[in-house]
């Protein structure tokens, strides 16, 4: 091979072994800040984001509207408390699974939370569905959501048993008879507590 050929090789050599250095360094770059914005995403989803307060947590006491009176938190628990708003379109086709559940399943009242608005007041729910209309958010702060519609099983000392994302009246008596075996599961380990 002549002198030529040799320095057009090495030539193509250096330029495909610079650019492939390019390549990585900009893949590492992009992966830094893929992996930034993964860690933002997961941050914002954390605590007050969509998945709200996980089981196990106790929630604080909050009042609510119900039927027009007043009502404290430790007068309704154990329940299922459905979140909904007036302009979310899953909300609207969910209203109609909770008339098929009614007031109670599995001997667990359950609530339709919503905020205490006009708009929510005229939300279209069959009459056997309970709803609690919240002032100043304070039962969504209490259970750390701002999603809807959600779901939260709670005991009767005020524990998530479980939450999840509501479509069905299916999904809602499945957290009805969460509730209920944890609160009998309460009862049980109380009544030995007793017997002791």
């Amino acid at each position: 091979m002549s002198g030529p050929w040799i320095a057009g090789f090495v030539a193509l050599w250096v330029v495909t072994l610079l650019t492939a250095t390019l390549v990585l360094g900009l893949l590492r770059r992009v992966n830094t800040v893929l992996d930034a914005a993964e860690k933002r995403l997961a941050d914002s989803m954390a605590g007050t984001g969509f998945g709200g307060a996980p089981p196990g947590t106790t929630i604080g006491p909050f009042e609510a509207a119900l039927n027009g009176a007043t009502v404290s938190s430790n007068e309704l628990f154990p329940a299922i408390l459905v979140f909904m708003s007036s302009d979310c379109e899953p909300c609207q086709a969910l209203a109609g699974e909770l008339g098929k559940v009614g007031e109670r399943v599995e001997d667990v009242p359950v609530y339709a939370v919503f905020d205490d608005t006009p708009a929510a007041r005229e939300f279209p729910l069959p009459t056997n569905v309970r709803v609690l209309y919240q002032r100043e958010r304070a039962v969504s702060e209490a259970f750390e959501t701002t999603a809807t519609p959600q779901a939260f099983a709670i005991d009767a000392t005020a524990t998530v048993v479980e939450r999840t994302i509501p479509g069905t009246a299916k999904h809602v008596r499945e957290l009805a008879a969460q509730c209920r075996n944890a609160t009998a599961a309460d009862g049980d380990r109380s009544s030995v507590t007793a017997e002791v």
